[in-house]
């Protein structure tokens, strides 16, 4: 069984902080995102991180899991029903039967919280994933061009971003025109006409941690709808991304943004925000119903949007929120003119 990152260290006691709290006897993470976050290694789908008062261990997949589990976690040796921390959500059947009996504790939501407060570690690589989401958007707005179809401009976006020696797994939301309405969809064989909306969302990961990205375009005059549209989803996310300090109510930035969106005789369906890390979504999101309080060391997209018959807009930063003046760390072009 492997150890812990060293750089983890602060990670781990706030886990062992959260078990105590919970008056349990050890963590067995089964979540991805929180086996990735508390060892700090890049690790398998179905490894298991266990987490007690004086040791922590990873548990990878392979056909002695259960016996590396109990070895790990000697709770399961003892014949007492001690009471155990797990993430019900994502805990598979045999979990749950290796620890019938026992109490358990479903720390899952305790534990996303922990993950939002990024340390310097987690910075570094989201800082890296906007990176390449800017990379992609500037790439993308040099190979639009009329009659070229979505998937074409998708495969080029990643055969140069693997050009400059970052091939990127990502996703990619790619709409042109009437496909615009579908607010997020794949890349497709459809091609792109003159004065037609493209709009480009690509999240890229890096090392496990997300970024995120979009931007609209038109080539061609765009029709004055259009125009106005853009304009006042730039101002949206201008307001939202000036109200990202610490102690603010990420309902506050939603209603901020959606206000200005209103005002223009906007609206959109989805989330104004999320923030980004071990998942492309994870807490807080900011939504209407939030009861979120921003903190330094989050990060989050916010990503204001109309979608149409025909057409629609959306923009999106990625923004981490300091103790002074946010820090965007995606530097995309927004305009909507290619050139």
């Amino acid at each position: 069984m492997e150890e812990f990152a060293p750089h983890t260290s602060a990670r781990i006691d706030a886990v062992r902080r959260a078990v105590r709290q919970a008056e349990a006897e050890l963590l067995v993470a089964t979540d991805h995102a929180t086996v990735r976050w508390i060892s700090g290694h890049s690790v398998q789908t179905g490894t298991i991180a266990v987490v007690g008062s004086h040791a922590a261990a990873l548990v990878r997949p392979g056909d002695d899991q259960l016996d590396a589990l109990r070895e790990a976690a000697p709770f399961a040796k003892r014949g007492r029903m001690t009471p155990l921390a797990i993430e019900t959500s994502a805990a598979p059947t045999w979990i749950l039967g290796e620890l019938a009996g026992h109490p358990l504790v479903d720390l899952g939501q305790k534990l996303e919280q922990l993950r939002i407060v990024k340390d310097p570690a987690e910075l570094e690589l989201l800082a890296e994933a906007a990176a390449r989401a800017t990379a992609a958007q500037r790439i993308f707005r040099s190979e639009i061009s009329l009659g070229i179809s979505e998937q074409t401009i998708s495969d080029r976006v990643q055969s140069r971003l693997a050009q400059l020696q970052k091939p990127t797994a990502a996703i990619v939301d790619l709409m042109f025109g009437e496909r615009c309405a579908l607010i997020g969809a794949a890349p497709t064989s459809h091609t792109l006409a003159a004065g037609e909306t493209a709009l480009f969302d690509f999240a890229p990961i890096v090392d496990d941690y997300w970024g995120d990205s979009c931007s609209t375009v038109v080539l061609g005059t765009p029709a004055s709808e259009i125009s106005r549209l853009h304009e006042a989803v730039g101002r949206a996310l201008r307001a939202g991304i000036g109200l990202l300090r610490p102690g603010v109510r990420a309902s506050a930035v939603d209603a901020a943004v959606r206000s200005v969106m209103a005002d223009a005789g906007y609206h959109y369906p989805h989330f104004t925000g999320h923030g980004v890390g071990l998942k492309q979504q994870e807490p807080p999101y900011i939504s209407p119903d939030s009861q979120h309080i921003l903190a330094a060391g989050t990060v989050v997209a916010l990503e204001p949007g109309s979608y149409f018959d025909g057409y629609g807009v959306r923009l999106e930063h990625v923004i981490q929120i300091t103790e002074d003046t946010p820090r965007v760390l995606t530097s995309h072009d927004l305009a909507l003119g290619a050139g």
